[in-house]
């Protein structure tokens, strides 16, 4: 049956002022009269779906609750569970989850039973997906109060926390005596998560490197990488690192309102020298003393036997690496086939045996105390376990 324009706005001119209510709000209340609905009245209820009525040959009504065929296309169906899954709009997901019940082949009352929203809600998030699409999940622009912030404003709030670290109350003060806009603290760390910033900790940095260098130094590990797989000469990645009996500190899952306690052991530190040599095999040698250039002399020596060929080191740029006490023997190493290439500052990312040391004591190393046979124990069970037990990927 076609039903007029003329006969539902007789109805509505019968129907209580009361009932008018915000349809887009949930609500359990099935028990009120339902009206048809005009241009007029629906504005008044929503303004997502104003305008939707125009669209619509004169004399037809277009939000009906009589049955229509609702079909979506596989890849319209794969859009709308994800904005039914991660969309941050609560109103944008459950109108997109509205339109996969009905293309399941719901009624509307079964909608209304399994979602708890009114049959005018069910019918006004069909009809607008018939009309505007995924243009119809979402709100349409409302009248009110202008904006107090405007694009530029943000742009300026941007401009500020790059320069410093500042607190979302200082922001607001900064505004307020500088661009006269008086706004809340949450308004100004809504307008930073929109452009995309968020509150997270900072970090001290005392340089910042060349990238220019940076880029350089990698395109040439790249070629000596390719150079050791054809044989020509042996690459290896050398670092040293200290292991305390204390196990570093890391996050863990704690109950609220207490402190997740681990007995911390006192003692010397074992010092581990680490050559990581592109064809997989770790080379190591540990000391319960300080590593000093004396050491790492005698421990390239080692290496560089161990190796049988000319041989690439990459290493930072350390004291005991450049001292000069060992200078000679390093020319005499050099002459046998060694060559050290120094990183340039601020790169760890290019020396490959930093990975090792992270792994080892953040994740194969248990969050336990230890003694100084046991702290021994562990770390040589890891480094004769390494490319076995123990494995890395670099990507």
């Amino acid at each position: 049956m076609q039903i007029t324009q003329a006969r539902v706005e007789g109805a509505l001119q019968a129907a209580p002022t009361h009932q008018v209510q915000d349809i887009d709000e949930p609500t359990t209340r099935t028990t009120a009269p339902i009206h048809p609905i005009s241009s007029k009245r629906f504005r008044i209820i929503h303004p997502t779906y104003a305008g939707i009525l125009a669209t619509q040959p004169p004399g037809s009504l277009a939000l009906s609750r009589k049955a229509k065929t609702l079909t979506l296309t596989d890849k319209e169906r794969g859009q709308l569970t994800q904005i039914e899954e991660r969309s941050s709009d609560w109103r944008e997901r459950r109108r997109a989850q509205t339109v996969l019940l009905l293309d399941q082949g719901l009624s509307i009352d079964a909608v209304v039973t399994q979602q708890k929203i009114h049959q005018e809600t069910v019918a006004c998030h069909r009809d607008a997906w018939l009309v505007r699409g995924f243009a119809g999940l979402r709100d349409l622009p409302r009248s009110g109060a202008p904006r107090k912030l405007s694009e530029a404003h943000k742009q300026v709030l941007c401009a500020w926390v790059q320069g410093e670290a500042y607190t979302a109350p200082q922001l607001r003060s900064r505004l307020s005596e500088e661009q006269g806009v008086q706004v809340s603290v949450w308004l100004v760390q809504s307008a930073l998560k929109e452009k995309g910033y968020v509150w997270k900790r900072s970090r001290h940095s005392l340089k910042i490197r060349d990238e220019a260098t940076f880029r350089e130094v990698q395109a040439e590990i790249e070629e000596w990488v390719e150079k050791s797989k054809l044989g020509e000469r042996a690459l290896a990645y050398l670092d040293e690192a200290g292991f305390a009996q204390a196990q570093p500190n890391r996050s863990a899952w704690t109950e609220k309102g207490k402190v997740h306690l681990m007995p911390a052991e006192r003692g010397k530190r074992l010092n581990v020298l680490a050559a990581l040599i592109s064809r997989g095999e770790l080379f190591t040698a540990k000391f319960w003393e300080t590593t000093t250039a004396a050491l790492l002399g005698g421990f390239l020596g080692l290496l560089l036997e161990s190796v049988g060929r000319p041989l690439t080191v990459i290493l930072d740029n350390a004291s005991i690496h450049k001292a000069k006490e060992i200078q000679p023997l390093l020319a005499l190493l050099k002459q046998k086939g060694l060559t050290l290439h120094f990183l340039p500052p601020d790169s760890p990312e290019l020396n490959r045996v930093e990975k090792l040391w992270h792994k080892m004591k953040y994740e194969w190393m248990a969050f336990k105390a230890r003694n100084a046979a046991t702290l021994e124990a562990n770390v040589d069970k890891i480094l004769g376990g390494f490319g076995s037990d123990y494995r890395m990927t670099f990507c």
